[in-house]
């Protein structure tokens, strides 16, 4: 099954998926056609994310790799897929953009301890700031209705536990939301019709 699967908001009919690389299907999924990416080892795929705005930009994500392949990171096209650029080198969880805003991305990096945790671009990946939120993050979302409010799925390591946690002013600051005795099991589900979030816990 695929990683991560996007829709173009302008043509439906279009997706893009990453299951072993990244994927295009322009007849809403009964064909599918690879789109390579120079340098990067289809397998190393993990997240695709559009521009609601301007279909044509996507940013991919890698993963950690064997000692022969690239280092993981972040790559943009903005041609819809023939050609690409790294933006960011860093392994990632999570990768979310502001569809009011879609030069602001948010990404989770992880794998490096130090800089684990959320982290902000205001110009489409040409530079990242760290958030407040620090440590590993499995899932980023935007409240659809209010983009400058964010939740996260996050690892408490004092107790080695997921829970959910909440930033109302675009990631400077958070909070625990929901019942703090559980622990969230992954992957979690977010409606954005009703804003409502549904998981597994423990």
């Amino acid at each position: 099954p695929p990683s991560s699967l996007v829709v173009d908001p302008y043509s439906p009919s279009t997706l893009y998926a990453v299951a072993g690389g990244l994927y295009r299907s322009i007849d809403g999924g009964e064909s599918w056609r690879a789109i390579p990416i120079p340098g990067v080892m289809p397998y190393l795929l993990t997240l695709v994310v559009i521009d609601p705005t301007t279909p044509d930009t996507l940013y991919v994500s890698t993963r950690s790799g064997g000692s022969v392949d690239p280092p993981p990171g972040i790559y943009k096209s903005t041609d819809g897929g023939p050609t690409w650029r790294e933006i960011w080198k860093a392994a990632v969880s999570a990768l979310a953009l502001d569809p009011s805003n879609p030069s602001t991305l948010y990404a989770a990096q992880i794998g490096s301890w130090k800089y684990d945790g959320v982290w902000k671009s205001f110009d489409g990946g040409g530079t990242w700031f760290r958030t407040s939120l620090v440590g590993y993050v499995a899932q980023l979302f935007l409240d659809p209705q209010d983009t400058s409010t964010l939740y996260a799925v996050w690892n408490e390591s004092t107790e080695f536990r997921n829970v959910l946690v909440k930033s109302t002013d675009g990631g400077e600051n958070w909070s625990r939301t929901g019942s703090d005795a559980q622990n969230i099991l992954t992957p979690v589900v977010y409606d954005r019709q009703s804003r409502l979030f549904y998981a597994l816990t423990t």
